[in-house]
């Protein structure tokens, strides 16, 4: 089976992928916009950090690293 989307969805998709460009220029503006070296480093790092959060519900006692 496949699925396609329908014109109207087609439409709304894109104006969605427009709002999330323009709000990720405004966020990532402070740091150089989207492209820029700073919010690749902050990429990065934050991914590093998800890689090596605990599991939910897992509870890290102090000292653990």
């Amino acid at each position: 089976m496949q699925l396609a989307l329908t014109d109207r969805g087609v439409e709304v998709a894109d104006q969605a992928m427009d709002v999330v460009r323009a709000l990720n220029g405004e966020l990532t503006s402070p740091l150089g916009g989207p492209d820029s070296a700073e919010t690749r480093a902050l990429g990065a790092a934050l991914q590093t950090v998800l890689r090596e959060a605990p599991e939910p519900g897992a509870t890290r006692e102090r000292g653990d690293d």
